[in-house]
């Protein structure tokens, strides 16, 4: 067994990665921008049914004839039978790539399963001081009838963006017999896209910044730490590895915006552009 410790970073300008359920941009309690695992998840997702197919995935919105989402139960029958025992299940579960990936809590007819998976995304924070929200209004061409509401007036509305915030979120993948280096390697592959290809109004302005993998000689390093090890000065991307027994080192970063500073490395790391 085998670890690999990443970083991902996801820009935003004028875009919303990751909004709270009033629309506004997710903050912590110190008012820090972050956005949750399940954002770079459902990105991830996107990329595989655009290279692989709907059926690559099992977490992802599928409908039936009359355009209503399926059920949990209804999308794993798309593609296979639940009228097994729960060993079968859980070897059909793996076929998904998310599954495989990022594990499962899959409960039907009364069979329930738990899978954990070898990748576990955290939550991502703003590292970028000059981060912004902002309120834009926004109208509709269409009249929205009401008794509050004249004859004839358009719907309005507001909508809230972020512009220049810079997130990290920290990344660990388990190497073993089941989750084997090819296997990582294609998330790898994903990863350097993943927010850039998944595309939406609001998402129009996220974008995959940065990719860091690393395998150390000690095998062992808390994930947050290694978030930590990141700065943003203007267009400038600072990584430090002091203190870090470095193995291995892949780190993809777009070029075409940020310059590259590499600290206290022990080995010589290749910088490659994301794209």
């Amino acid at each position: 067994m085998e670890f690999i410790y990443g970083i991902m970073g996801t820009e935003v300008n004028n875009g919303m990665f990751n909004a709270d359920l009033t629309n506004s941009c997710r903050k912590d309690s110190e008012g820090n921008f972050i956005h949750s695992d399940v954002s770079l998840k459902y990105c991830f997702r996107n990329s595989w049914v655009m290279n692989y197919g709907l059926d690559s995935v099992l977490a992802y919105t599928k409908y039936d004839e009359n355009l209503n989402p399926l059920t949990l139960e209804k999308n794993f029958e798309s593609r296979f039978k639940t009228g097994k025992n729960k060993k079968e299940i859980e070897e059909q579960l793996l076929k998904y790539i998310d599954v495989k990936t990022f594990g499962v809590a899959f409960a039907i007819k009364s069979k329930n399963i738990s899978i954990t998976g070898p990748v576990q995304i955290g939550w991502g924070k703003n590292i970028n001081s000059k981060a912004i929200e902002k309120m834009i209004q926004i109208g509709a061409p269409f009249a929205t009838e009401g008794k509050d509401k004249p004859k004839g007036q358009t719907t309005l509305g507001s909508q809230n963006l972020l512009e220049n915030a810079l997130f990290v979120a920290p990344v660990i993948a388990t190497i073993n017999e089941t989750y084997t280096r090819n296997d990582f390697n294609e998330f790898i592959k994903i990863s350097k896209t993943a927010v850039t290809t998944t595309q939406s109004r609001t998402m129009m302005g996220c974008n995959s910044a940065f990719s860091l993998f690393v395998e150390l000689e000690n095998s062992i390093i808390a994930t947050d730490l290694l978030s930590e090890r990141v700065k943003l000065n203007e267009n400038k991307l600072t990584f430090d590895f002091e203190g870090l027994k470095l193995k291995d080192v892949k780190l993809y970063v777009n070029t075409f915006k940020y310059e590259v500073e590499i600290l206290n490395s022990s080995i010589e790391i290749l910088v490659e552009n994301i794209f």
